[in-house]
Protein backbone atom coordinates (compact mmCIF):
# COMPACT_ATOMS: atom_id res chain seq x y z
CA UNK A 1 0.00 0.00 0.00
CA UNK A 2 1.23 3.18 -1.11
CA UNK A 3 0.79 6.88 0.40
CA UNK A 4 0.33 10.02 -1.01
CA UNK A 5 1.06 13.15 0.57
CA UNK A 6 -1.25 16.09 -0.48
CA UNK A 7 -0.52 19.83 1.15
CA UNK A 8 -3.66 21.98 0.81
CA UNK A 9 -3.26 25.39 1.06
CA UNK A 10 -6.13 27.74 2.23
CA UNK A 11 -7.96 29.29 -1.42
CA UNK A 12 -8.94 32.50 -1.82
CA UNK A 13 -11.01 33.66 -4.78
CA UNK A 14 -8.78 35.45 -7.33
CA UNK A 15 -11.56 37.87 -8.14
CA UNK A 16 -11.64 39.09 -4.61
CA UNK A 17 -8.25 38.74 -3.17
CA UNK A 18 -6.97 41.11 -0.85
CA UNK A 19 -3.55 42.10 1.01
CA UNK A 20 -4.49 40.73 4.78
CA UNK A 21 -4.76 42.79 7.55
CA UNK A 22 -1.77 43.50 9.62
CA UNK A 23 -3.78 42.05 12.71
CA UNK A 24 -5.02 39.09 10.82
CA UNK A 25 -3.86 34.94 11.56
CA UNK A 26 -2.86 33.18 8.88
CA UNK A 27 -5.32 29.99 7.87
CA UNK A 28 -3.85 26.65 8.56
CA UNK A 29 -2.10 24.33 6.20
CA UNK A 30 -3.98 21.01 6.23
CA UNK A 31 -1.71 17.99 5.04
CA UNK A 32 -4.34 14.67 3.43
CA UNK A 33 -3.20 11.41 3.27
CA UNK A 34 -4.74 9.49 0.25
CA UNK A 35 -4.26 6.13 -0.18
CA UNK A 36 -2.96 4.61 -3.60
CA UNK A 37 -3.51 0.98 -4.19
CA UNK A 38 -0.88 -0.90 -6.36
CA UNK A 39 -2.51 -3.33 -8.77
CA UNK A 40 -0.53 -6.08 -10.02
CA UNK A 41 -0.20 -6.26 -13.81
CA UNK A 42 -3.07 -8.42 -15.48
CA UNK A 43 -2.45 -11.95 -16.27
CA UNK A 44 -0.83 -12.70 -20.29
CA UNK A 45 -0.71 -15.88 -21.57
CA UNK A 46 1.23 -16.66 -24.20
CA UNK A 47 1.82 -19.92 -27.06
CA UNK A 48 4.73 -21.46 -25.61
CA UNK A 49 5.31 -24.58 -27.51
CA UNK A 50 4.13 -26.27 -30.25
CA UNK A 51 4.00 -30.18 -30.75
CA UNK A 52 2.86 -30.04 -34.38
CA UNK A 53 4.54 -32.86 -36.20
CA UNK A 54 4.68 -35.81 -33.81
CA UNK A 55 6.72 -38.84 -34.49
CA UNK A 56 3.97 -41.12 -33.12
CA UNK A 57 1.17 -42.94 -35.77
CA UNK A 58 -1.58 -40.65 -36.24
CA UNK A 59 -0.31 -37.86 -33.87
CA UNK A 60 -2.36 -38.64 -30.36
CA UNK A 61 0.30 -36.59 -28.29
CA UNK A 62 -0.22 -33.28 -30.58
CA UNK A 63 -0.20 -30.58 -27.52
CA UNK A 64 0.55 -27.01 -27.28
CA UNK A 65 1.70 -25.24 -24.10
CA UNK A 66 0.44 -21.93 -22.88
CA UNK A 67 2.86 -20.44 -20.20
CA UNK A 68 1.07 -17.57 -18.19
CA UNK A 69 3.46 -14.67 -17.78
CA UNK A 70 2.04 -12.34 -15.69
CA UNK A 71 1.90 -11.91 -12.10
CA UNK A 72 -2.24 -13.01 -11.49
CA UNK A 73 -4.15 -16.23 -12.15
CA UNK A 74 -5.74 -17.11 -15.37
CA UNK A 75 -9.38 -18.68 -15.58
CA UNK A 76 -9.67 -20.26 -19.05
CA UNK A 77 -13.63 -20.93 -19.11
CA UNK A 78 -14.26 -19.45 -22.58
CA UNK A 79 -11.16 -19.43 -24.08
CA UNK A 80 -10.45 -21.51 -27.46
CA UNK A 81 -7.76 -22.38 -29.44
CA UNK A 82 -8.16 -22.52 -33.43
CA UNK A 83 -5.62 -23.75 -35.95
CA UNK A 84 -6.94 -23.66 -39.76
CA UNK A 85 -10.91 -23.96 -39.85
CA UNK A 86 -11.34 -26.31 -36.54
CA UNK A 87 -11.84 -24.87 -32.83
CA UNK A 88 -11.50 -26.36 -29.58
CA UNK A 89 -13.45 -24.50 -26.50
CA UNK A 90 -12.32 -24.36 -22.85
CA UNK A 91 -16.19 -25.54 -21.78
CA UNK A 92 -17.48 -22.34 -20.13
CA UNK A 93 -18.45 -24.60 -16.77
CA UNK A 94 -14.86 -25.30 -16.30
CA UNK A 95 -12.25 -24.77 -13.33
CA UNK A 96 -8.85 -24.68 -15.91
CA UNK A 97 -6.86 -22.05 -15.00
CA UNK A 98 -3.14 -21.17 -15.11
CA UNK A 99 -1.40 -20.07 -12.01
CA UNK A 100 0.92 -16.70 -12.04
CA UNK A 101 4.06 -17.81 -13.77
CA UNK A 102 2.40 -21.34 -14.99
CA UNK A 103 2.70 -23.40 -17.77
CA UNK A 104 -0.56 -25.66 -19.30
CA UNK A 105 0.28 -28.32 -21.96
CA UNK A 106 -3.04 -28.97 -24.26
CA UNK A 107 -3.29 -31.96 -25.89
CA UNK A 108 -4.87 -33.94 -28.22
CA UNK A 109 -4.64 -37.31 -26.24
CA UNK A 110 -3.60 -37.07 -22.91
CA UNK A 111 -2.49 -40.47 -22.65
CA UNK A 112 -0.57 -40.88 -25.77
CA UNK A 113 1.03 -37.19 -24.60
CA UNK A 114 2.11 -39.08 -21.37
CA UNK A 115 4.20 -41.40 -23.21
CA UNK A 116 6.37 -38.66 -24.93
CA UNK A 117 6.52 -36.30 -22.60
CA UNK A 118 7.11 -35.78 -19.03
CA UNK A 119 5.00 -32.94 -17.94
CA UNK A 120 1.40 -33.55 -17.19
CA UNK A 121 -1.56 -32.28 -19.46
CA UNK A 122 -3.88 -29.85 -18.70
CA UNK A 123 -6.51 -30.55 -20.79
CA UNK A 124 -7.09 -32.70 -24.45
CA UNK A 125 -9.61 -32.33 -27.65
CA UNK A 126 -9.32 -35.43 -29.66
CA UNK A 127 -10.85 -37.62 -27.35
CA UNK A 128 -11.84 -38.39 -23.74
CA UNK A 129 -8.63 -41.04 -23.07
CA UNK A 130 -8.64 -39.28 -19.25
CA UNK A 131 -11.62 -38.80 -17.62
CA UNK A 132 -8.99 -36.86 -14.89
CA UNK A 133 -7.89 -34.38 -18.04
CA UNK A 134 -10.52 -31.47 -18.75
CA UNK A 135 -11.86 -31.93 -22.37
CA UNK A 136 -12.50 -29.35 -24.52
CA UNK A 137 -15.17 -29.08 -26.91
CA UNK A 138 -14.37 -28.96 -30.22
CA UNK A 139 -11.26 -31.00 -31.84
CA UNK A 140 -7.89 -29.84 -33.51
CA UNK A 141 -5.60 -30.91 -36.09
CA UNK A 142 -2.38 -29.21 -36.94
CA UNK A 143 -1.07 -29.28 -40.25
CA UNK A 144 2.57 -30.36 -40.50
CA UNK A 145 3.65 -28.00 -43.54
CA UNK A 146 2.40 -25.19 -42.32
CA UNK A 147 -0.59 -23.11 -40.91
CA UNK A 148 -1.73 -21.55 -37.63
CA UNK A 149 -2.50 -21.52 -34.00
CA UNK A 150 -4.38 -19.08 -32.42
CA UNK A 151 -5.71 -18.27 -28.94
CA UNK A 152 -8.47 -16.09 -28.00
CA UNK A 153 -9.74 -15.05 -24.60
CA UNK A 154 -13.40 -15.75 -23.14
CA UNK A 155 -14.30 -12.03 -25.19
CA UNK A 156 -12.70 -13.80 -28.37
CA UNK A 157 -10.12 -11.52 -28.47
CA UNK A 158 -6.77 -12.45 -29.87
CA UNK A 159 -4.51 -13.20 -27.34
CA UNK A 160 -1.98 -15.27 -29.13
CA UNK A 161 -0.93 -16.63 -32.15
CA UNK A 162 1.72 -18.87 -33.89
CA UNK A 163 1.98 -18.34 -38.11
CA UNK A 164 4.37 -21.34 -38.97
CA UNK A 165 5.73 -23.49 -41.66
CA UNK A 166 4.93 -22.83 -45.69
CA UNK A 167 1.98 -20.55 -43.86
CA UNK A 168 1.68 -16.85 -45.90
CA UNK A 169 -1.40 -15.47 -45.13
CA UNK A 170 -1.92 -12.87 -42.70
CA UNK A 171 -3.00 -13.63 -39.07
CA UNK A 172 -4.13 -11.28 -36.52
CA UNK A 173 -2.07 -11.51 -33.66
CA UNK A 174 1.04 -12.09 -36.12
CA UNK A 175 3.50 -9.70 -38.35
CA UNK A 176 5.63 -10.28 -41.16
CA UNK A 177 6.89 -13.68 -42.42
CA UNK A 178 5.82 -17.51 -40.82
CA UNK A 179 8.17 -18.60 -38.19
CA UNK A 180 10.05 -21.93 -39.38
CA UNK A 181 11.29 -25.48 -37.37
CA UNK A 182 14.87 -25.58 -36.20
CA UNK A 183 17.31 -26.99 -39.27
CA UNK A 184 20.59 -26.82 -37.87
CA UNK A 185 22.52 -29.54 -37.73
CA UNK A 186 20.28 -31.34 -40.32
CA UNK A 187 17.23 -31.78 -37.11
CA UNK A 188 14.26 -33.67 -38.46
CA UNK A 189 10.87 -31.67 -38.25
CA UNK A 190 8.97 -35.04 -37.23
CA UNK A 191 9.00 -35.43 -33.42
CA UNK A 192 10.17 -31.37 -32.92
CA UNK A 193 8.78 -29.25 -30.73
CA UNK A 194 8.51 -25.75 -31.70
CA UNK A 195 9.50 -23.38 -28.69
CA UNK A 196 9.93 -19.36 -27.99
CA UNK A 197 13.40 -18.08 -27.20
CA UNK A 198 13.97 -16.75 -23.69
CA UNK A 199 15.32 -13.73 -22.65
CA UNK A 200 18.68 -14.46 -20.96
CA UNK A 201 17.81 -12.04 -17.86
CA UNK A 202 14.21 -12.76 -17.01
CA UNK A 203 13.81 -16.89 -18.47
CA UNK A 204 10.80 -15.68 -19.49
CA UNK A 205 9.33 -16.08 -22.95
CA UNK A 206 10.34 -13.50 -25.97
CA UNK A 207 7.24 -12.21 -27.63
CA UNK A 208 7.20 -9.77 -30.37
CA UNK A 209 4.63 -11.38 -32.59
CA UNK A 210 7.32 -12.08 -35.40
CA UNK A 211 9.17 -15.41 -36.30
CA UNK A 212 12.41 -13.98 -34.55
CA UNK A 213 10.70 -14.76 -31.35
CA UNK A 214 11.03 -19.02 -32.04
CA UNK A 215 13.57 -21.34 -31.86
CA UNK A 216 13.93 -21.86 -35.25
CA UNK A 217 15.28 -18.36 -36.36
CA UNK A 218 18.48 -19.29 -37.78
CA UNK A 219 19.41 -15.36 -38.72
CA UNK A 220 19.96 -15.35 -34.56
CA UNK A 221 23.76 -16.86 -34.04
CA UNK A 222 23.18 -17.76 -30.44
CA UNK A 223 20.70 -20.21 -32.19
Amino acid sequence: LLVLLVTVLPGRSRRTAKPAPADSRAEPIHTVFLPLIAVPPPPRILIAAAHIDSATSGEPDEAIMLWNVGSTAQALAGWRITSGSRTATVPLTSTLQIGAGQRLWCTAQAVAFRTTSPDEPGCEWALDSDPTVENLQGKLGFTNSGGFIKLANASGEVVDTLLYGNETLPQAGWTGAAAQIYTRGGTSANGQIWQRKLHPQSWLPIDSDQASDWAGDLNDLLW
